[in-house]
């Protein structure tokens, strides 16, 4: 069965106009389900018009955003478009949140109304932000439309998002971008009023409006899922039951669930996967071995300031490349520049900060003028029109389409070299001993970065960071290969779902043999032992073995220049540099440091007295 047309007029209008035309056609279509709960369009649409009516009613602010406190579930939906009906935007907070994030996001507010559920009653107090109006509170509100409708260019909506100061920063989203997206979206895919549209983000996450709006615009279901309280582990069998026809889901969460299939595990209703976040052609490979040969895949490259600036469709006519997965090409209304490091145009096949352009963007964000000021422009040509400059790295390839490499934060110094961390962990992620990872640039201790690999390893009994560190030489440079692989059964992951790199970095680097395999050999002599102890100072580990290489344990050239000065200092030779890449070991360079010397030097006591002498 079709979708209701959408419109091209209906972008001049507002997000509840396009809902109250859907809910008007199909009244008794299922609208939502989730946690064993379902709500037609009619029922839906005449809960968000009492709330409506209530915020009408009552306060006086008629263009202020409107904070709303939920859980994942219908509520959370019939608030969000009672507070639009109201004219107002809508500030989607999740309940499972700490009390004092969300308190900071209210005083930045300076709500005078938060919207809840009677359940949510102690932690709205808590937060403070001002009066308090719940679902259903008055029972006798009307239950039509209240007919208020703003311009296109008003304000809809704000996303806090975790900003690079630590604090909040809210993006704010009008009526004409979220149609726009969902008028494209509309118009280039055969969408069905069969479908069943997964939504696995909460409401406050801007990629939610993606799902939510994508089925209500166009009749189709809306099925939630609580990540937070249902847990990967039952993500297949509500697919299954509630026949999941759309799937939208983090990178982070889409490898360990295929992971977890069985062999036999078949999802013919699926039709569309979307993985959000850099993913393989492996990821693909390995998904359709799940999957209907019809089923598509969507690249996107999109961001809370843009939405979806860039998009590939892939079926199975895409040829099969390796590594990541192309983000595609600019989507209708937007042109993407990328300029290299000098800030000229970027030759094809040459990664640049990528500069957006479309009047789609973000008008900036909320109350933080110089935040604003610095990412987001008015085109100085044509009015209207807006460029976003945050940070993103794209790369051209010669036929125009478009691969995403990370940003400006994942961009690091390593002894003199820029390193995209994004192309090391793009590298990581390839090998067939790692189910998932991250990677990221830490500091070593003597004001040098270094690259420290989170792996999650396909085979955690048979882990060996050596062999991963050779892997990655046969297609890295030696100054982009991780100092430290980390274990872990899993990466920690944020409230949407994605690999919470500050939890890793604010780990403690734990000291091992830098990945070494092999049998262990203790030092026995003298000199053996006083390299091997010059090692683990310099190296940051705890042990070394004699056989142990000097690369497997993350050596690289600095670090080697650091040990040959000490060792020339203690034993009063003068190796040259290239000694400990011919000698890599500490008794092969224990043979060095003797032949050098012209003895066996072993007399420890007049070594250690030597050691103290010179520090």
């Amino acid at each position: 069965m079709n979708n209701i047309r959408f419109d091209e007029t209906e972008l001049g209008g507002t997000i509840h106009a396009r809902f109250e035309r859907v809910a008007a056609t199909v009244p008794d279509r299922i609208a939502v389900t989730a946690h064993n709960r379902s709500i037609t369009y009619d029922a839906l649409n005449r809960a968000a018009n009492r709330l409506a009516h209530a915020l009408l009613a009552n306060h006086a602010r008629p263009s202020w955003p409107v904070p709303t406190l939920f859980d994942h579930d219908i509520d959370a939906i019939i608030a969000v478009l009672g507070v639009l009906k109201a004219g107002r935007a809508y500030v989607a907070l999740d309940a499972n949140q700490p009390a004092a994030r969300l308190a900071n996001i209210a005083s930045r507010l300076d709500a005078d109304v938060l919207v809840t559920g009677a359940n949510h009653l102690p932690l709205a107090d808590e937060i403070g932000a001002g009066a308090v109006v719940t679902l259903d509170a008055d029972a006798a509100l009307p239950e039509t439309n209240p007919g208020v409708y703003p311009e296109a260019d008003s304000l809809a909506s704000i996303s806090f998002t975790s900003g690079s100061t630590g604090e909040p920063k809210g993006v704010m989203r009008d009526h004409w971008p979220i149609l726009h997206r969902q008028w494209v979206n509309a118009t280039a895919q055969p969408d069905s009023l069969d479908d069943r549209i997964s939504m696995l983000y909460g409401c406050q996450f801007g990629a939610a409006s993606s799902d939510l709006f994508s089925a209500l615009f166009l009749g189709e279901t809306l099925c939630m899922y609580d990540f937070g309280r249902q847990g990967l582990h039952n993500l297949t069998g509500w697919m299954f039951e509630q026949g999941i026809t759309y799937l939208h889901i983090p990178v982070d969460l889409f490898r360990p669930w295929l992971d977890s299939l069985p062999a036999d595990a078949f999802f013919p209703a699926l039709r569309q996967i979307a993985p959000a976040g850099r993913y393989y052609w492996r990821d693909i490979e390995k998904a359709r071995r799940h999957i209907p040969p019809e089923c598509t895949f969507v690249s996107r490259f999109s961001s809370n300031e843009t939405m979806m600036a860039a998009c590939l469709l892939i079926d199975q006519d895409t040829p099969v490349e390796d590594g990541v997965v192309a983000v595609g090409y600019p989507a209708p209304g937007f042109e993407i520049a990328i300029l290299n490091e000098q800030g000229e145009p970027a030759a094809d096949n040459e990664v640049g900060e990528a500069i957006i352009t479309g009047a789609q963007i973000t008008r900036g964000y909320w109350r933080q003028p110089e935040l604003t000021a610095k990412s987001i422009h008015d085109h100085p040509q044509f009015p209207g029109v807006r460029v976003c400059r945050n940070g993103d790295y794209l790369l051209r390839r010669p036929n125009g389409c478009l691969e995403f490499h990370g940003r400006q934060d994942d961009r690091v110094k390593i002894r003199g070299n820029t390193v995209e961390v994004a192309e090391v962990e793009a590298a990581l992620l390839r090998l067939p001993d790692v189910q998932t990872g991250a990677v990221l640039a830490r500091d070593s201790g003597g004001g040098d970065k270094m690259l420290v690999a989170y792996v999650v390893p396909s085979h955690p009994a048979d882990f060996e960071p050596s062999r991963l560190r050779r892997a990655l030489n046969q297609t890295l440079p030696s100054y982009m290969l991780p100092a430290a692989f980390v274990p872990l059964a899993e990466l920690p992951l944020t409230a949407n779902a994605k690999i919470d790199r500050r939890t890793l970095a604010a780990m403690e680097i734990p000291l091992q043999r830098g990945g070494a395999t092999g049998d262990y050999r203790p030092p026995e002599t003298a000199s053996e032992m006083l390299i091997a102890g010059i090692w683990c100072e310099v190296l940051a580990i705890e042990t070394v073995g004699i056989d142990d290489n000097f690369l497997d344990l993350g050596g690289n050239s600095i670090l080697a220049a650091r040990i040959l000065a000490r060792i020339n200092a203690v034993f009063g030779v003068d190796l040259p540099f290239a000694v400990l890449f011919d000698a890599p070991t500490v008794a092969a360079l224990a043979k060095a440091v003797d032949v050098e010397a012209g003895s066996t030097m072993d007399d420890l006591a007049a070594l250690l007295d030597a050691i103290e002498m010179d520090s």
